[in-house]
């Protein structure tokens, strides 16, 4: 049986990748399991090695663009570390898709959230021009970095394999710019960890129900205002009442489980004893505020030593 250079085994592989683009990263690990199978769709590649090295990645690339099988992406062309000139390539031959799919492949631990998420909960009217990203602090995001690095590669210990003979791709991570396939890209950064869903056929990722009502007391600017999330609570909360006390009660914030407590217990009239532990984040003489963009006003719920400014 005739066997397949190397470049045209990994165009094979592209054809079968169901997105439109691909990055440095999930690339070389493509052409790093067609070294260590030495065949693609049953049929023998003429590799010897075990394990490619970076010249190889670079001439496999180079031989992917002039072959037009890959492009540089438009949106994210020439952005990343120095070592390799494109971070992220369009694959030709797969259709192009929406800002919400392209931005989860790029950065594989942000997801919807806030107005952007409200809207695909069917929880506001309003249609936000901005896709509103979160994504986790560099640290946070280092830590997960490292634990997918680790089980894509199958080792132990990360920093192990950057020291040892086998060439290893980093996952790095990359900046967005201001649109992506034409949408504006409003991208926010958090050191705690909101709990995410993947959306139905596709790449994309989306707060849960619980927490995107969580991000509407934590930074209710980005949720169309706090008039707007007091409305949205109105509304829907009864709906979801399960779902929003369970993810107040994993939130780190004591200032949401205040702001959540005067909501459903003085606004809404929700019993619940779980609501009622809250009260003791309460802080008796705090200038603490419902609005956290507006200024401390003189109506005061005693129960929750909140100004309620809206």
């Amino acid at each position: 049986m005739i066997k397949l250079k190397l470049f045209q085994a990994i165009i094979r592989g592209l054809q079968d990748y169901a997105a439109p683009i691909i990055t440095d990263y999930e690339l070389f690990l493509m052409l790093r399991r067609a070294f260590a199978t030495k065949h693609v769709k049953g049929q023998p590649i003429a590799i010897r090695k075990n394990y490619p090295s970076r010249a190889d990645y670079k001439r496999v690339v180079e031989h992917l663009l002039e072959q037009r099988a890959l492009r540089p992406d438009i949106d994210f062309r020439r952005t990343g570390h120095e070592e390799f000139r494109n971070t992220v390539f369009r694959v030709v031959n797969v259709p192009d898709s929406k800002a919400e799919e392209i931005t989860a492949l790029v950065d594989p631990f942000c997801y919807i959230s806030h107005l952007s998420a409200m809207q695909r909960y069917g929880l506001t009217n309003r249609a936000p021009k901005a896709l509103t990203l979160t994504t986790p602090a560099v640290a946070s995001w280092r830590k997960l970095r490292d634990a997918k690095v680790t089980r894509d590669y199958e080792s132990d210990e990360y920093d192990d394999l950057r020291g040892a003979d086998e060439f290893v791709m980093p996952l790095q991570r990359i900046s967005f710019p201001d649109t992506v396939r034409g949408r504006g890209i409003s991208r926010h950064e958090t050191k705690y960890a909101d709990q995410w869903q993947r959306i139905r056929n596709s790449n994309a990722r989306l707060t849960t129900i619980g927490d995107t009502f969580v991000q509407m007391l934590e930074h209710p600017s980005w949720c169309g205002g706090m008039a707007h999330s007091l409305e949205v609570f109105e509304n829907h909360a009864h709906t979801y009442r399960d779902e929003i006390i369970s993810a107040v009660e994993r939130c780190e914030r004591p200032i949401v489980k205040v702001r959540a407590g005067y909501i459903l217990e003085e606004r809404l009239h929700v019993d619940d004893s779980r609501i009622k532990q809250w009260r003791r984040f309460a802080q008796r003489g705090s200038s603490r505020v419902l609005d956290p963009e507006k200024p401390f006003a003189p109506q005061f719920s005693e129960n929750w030593m909140l100004s309620i400014n809206v």
